[in-house]
């Protein structure tokens, strides 16, 4: 998705750059148009997708989840906090750690801080 993005944005600038170089200006705009109905728009994304864009493909759940790992909390004080079984955070965990490429806790910890989901506290 990223590159998608990044090859629209440059397909946008290539329009631009060549609307530039047209002198007239009945002609620049005829074109501009006619050049925009053919290159493709970015789709607009929703709360969740901006979220999920934001935090690294995590969900808002797993971000929780992650904020409360970084808190130094165990799976059944996560568990507990968020009214779900303990499988189904070690669930949270396990997918965190494969959408992250992480192989433990304390890289989720660091990356809850990193993208200021997170404090870093002293015990």
């Amino acid at each position: 998705r990223a590159d998608a993005a990044d090859s629209l944005a440059a397909a946008q600038g290539v329009v631009q750059d060549l609307a530039a170089g047209i002198a007239d200006t009945q002609l620049r705009d005829r074109y501009l148009q006619a050049a925009r109905r053919q290159v493709a728009t970015a789709p607009r994304l929703t709360a969740r997708g901006l979220n999920k864009r934001r935090y690294d493909g995590l969900t808002s759940r797993e971000c929780q989840v992650a904020v409360l790992i970084a808190q130094g909390k165990t799976n059944r004080e996560i568990a507990a906090t968020l009214s779900v079984s303990n499988r189904t955070v070690e669930v949270h965990i396990a997918n965190m750690m494969a959408k992250l490429v992480f192989d433990s806790r304390a890289q989720i910890a660091a990356w809850a801080v990193t993208k200021g989901l997170a404090t870093v506290t002293a015990r």
